[in-house]
């Protein structure tokens, strides 16, 4: 499960990493269509951005910043955390260090496993 950005953030990283010549010309187009795809067949659903992701956005971030010292998310992560919550997930899989941190504090089971 991703939040319906997820698409729009995959297309701008992946685009990216085409023009820096990480990635072959038309990769983005192909891996955009591969992740479409998954979508179509339920492999990967999407939670929608509404009111309930937008509150709970507001309770993440209100959350990350109330630590001392305060955990400074970025708003895509705490946009990423909020749709998780809201679909009922128990795990979260996330590399970056902040991003780990803030879905620890909702109890989220985080993979990798450290």
């Amino acid at each position: 499960m991703t939040g319906d950005f997820a698409r729009l953030e995959l297309f701008a990283t992946l685009r990216r990493k085409e023009a820096e010549g990480q990635l072959a010309a038309d990769d983005t187009r192909t891996l955009v269509a591969k992740f479409d795809e998954h979508v179509d067949r339920s492999v990967i659903r999407l939670q929608r951005l509404d009111d309930n992701v937008k509150s709970e956005f507001e309770r993440v971030v209100e959350k990350c910043l109330a630590q001392i010292p305060p955990l400074f998310i970025r708003t895509l992560d705490a946009l990423h955390l909020a749709a998780a919550i809201t679909a009922g997930e128990r795990g979260f899989v996330a590399t970056d260090k902040r991003l780990r941190e803030a879905a620890g504090l909702p109890g989220l089971v985080l993979f990798p496993l450290p």
